[in-house]
């Protein structure tokens, strides 16, 4: 919470010579914020437990504070509607990163409280607006107590896993000593991968192969980011990157080649915001573009590597971004383009805008480019059928492409003096498949 708060605070209480002002980091160690174990009675926390990115951790931490048998008194909201106007256009609303607890809001529903206080380490838990309906109302008053200390139920034993099933990565990272780079390993590993190794983008192709030719070979995280300037020319820096990065994709592409294994390779490549994909991505970094084309081409090419490109919209906290991007590379999804940004997981889809009347049969259409508005659109209009004339064709339209001559065209990019004689302008969907009904002399 902002220090900002403490102004009215000590203005009201001002007779108060015992009360005491400081700020606490609930989404941190209390102990290591200065603060003693176990040395509150009561903890009142209104609409704040739910800012933090972690609400398990957030709720252990005010464990932390409270003596045997304190007291919480939280008020939390449970309508994302009402808050969403508010704060959601603030960074912090969408830093949650404990999916399946929280998916869509950073709000937990009303009736979620209880039980997650009773994993928490706390007992008597109720609700104080018991007398409402808590599904319905826009927020709840909770009281919970600590249980005393030594009598909480251990938790459950680790459940054995085969290490051979299990998810091992490389991380080849263009800049591997950034805090994201270094805390993404850190992430993988705590969500049970038994070997995470890192490696430099830049380093010889000697350094990774003998991971990547290993008897179990690892998955592959590629992380972009930005690299550090060179005596040369930015668009020489621009090329040399490129360069780099298909060369590590042809690198992969090989090491799978020698492996007999059946079982798809993993290969993740992690952009930064490129623009490749629609909103909510934003095309910060258009140079990461190239790698989605890239990749893009190597999933059709090479059916053994399961290809995944995640666009990352980093914020201030590279401890969360690398929990967010962990959780997403673990997942087992088919989908494999997605856009990860502080206020959730989208992966893109496309929209059928085919119109839902069918038109009358024996009636011409022809495709009109409209430029009236402020980007060209495409509309059927009614075409009226002509007799050929001398040395001329007609023909019946039996399916039609749009190709990029058409998509040039669209765009205006296509003028009357780059057409062949006798070329419509505006006529697109040239590429077809037809038949010949009339014909003229000549």
């Amino acid at each position: 919470m902002s220090a900002g708060f403490f102004t009215r605070a000590q203005e009201r209480f001002a007779a108060f010579d015992f009360i005491e002002y400081h700020t606490l980091d609930i989404s941190a160690d209390p102990i290591a914020q200065g603060f003693t174990e176990g040395e509150f009675d009561l903890v009142v926390a209104a609409d704040v437990l739910h800012v933090a990115p972690q609400l398990k951790r957030a709720l252990h931490h005010v464990t932390s504070l409270l003596r045997d048998h304190g007291a919480l008194l939280a008020l939390e909201g449970s309508d994302p509607r009402v808050l969403d106007l508010c704060f959601g256009g603030l960074d912090g609303f969408w830093q949650f990163t404990d999916a399946p607890l929280r998916t869509r809001t950073c709000l937990l529903p009303a009736d979620r409280w209880m039980p997650l206080l009773t994993e928490c380490r706390f007992t008597d838990a109720a609700y104080a607006t018991q007398d409402l309906d808590v599904d319905d109302g826009d927020h709840s008053v909770i009281v919970a107590a600590r249980a005393a200390r030594g009598t909480e139920s251990p938790p459950p034993p680790p459940v054995a896993r085969d290490e051979r099933d299990a998810a091992r990565w490389l991380v080849i990272a263009e800049r591997p000593d950034s805090d994201l780079a270094r805390r993404l390993v850190d992430a993988l590993r705590q969500s049970g991968s038994p070997e995470v190794a890192l490696v430099a983008a830049g380093a010889s192709p000697h350094a990774r192969r003998p991971l990547l030719r290993a008897e179990n070979p690892p998955g592959i995280v590629v992380l972009l980011d930005e690299a550090a300037p060179t005596a040369s020319s930015p668009g020489q820096d621009i090329t040399d990157r490129m360069l780099q990065r298909a060369a590590i994709l042809r690198e992969v592409a090989a090491a799978r080649h020698r492996d007999p294994s059946p079982d798809r390779r993993p290969l993740v490549l992690v952009t930064r915001p490129s623009g490749a994909l629609p909103f909510p991505e934003r095309p910060l970094v258009p140079e990461d573009a190239a790698l989605w084309g890239m990749a893009r081409s190597l999933a059709n090419e090479e059916p053994g590597l399961g290809v995944r490109r995640i666009s990352l919209d980093r914020s201030r906290d590279p401890n969360g971004d690398a929990e967010r991007l962990a959780q997403v590379i673990n997942t087992d999804t088919a989908e494999d383009e997605l856009v990860l940004t502080r206020g959730g997981c989208f992966a893109p889809r496309t929209v059928s805008r085919l119109p839902t009347a069918s038109a009358p049969t024996g009636v011409p259409f022809r495709l009109h480019i409209d430029r009236g508005g402020a980007a060209p659109s495409l509309a059927w209009i009614q075409h009226t059928e002509q007799e050929p004339g001398p040395g001329q064709l007609a023909t019946t339209v039996k399916a039609a492409a749009l190709n990029h001559r058409d998509v040039m065209t669209v765009a205006g990019l296509i003028t009357e003096n780059t057409c062949s004689a006798g070329f419509e302008r505006d006529r697109v969907g040239m590429e077809c498949a037809q038949s010949s009904p009339a014909s003229a002399p000549g």
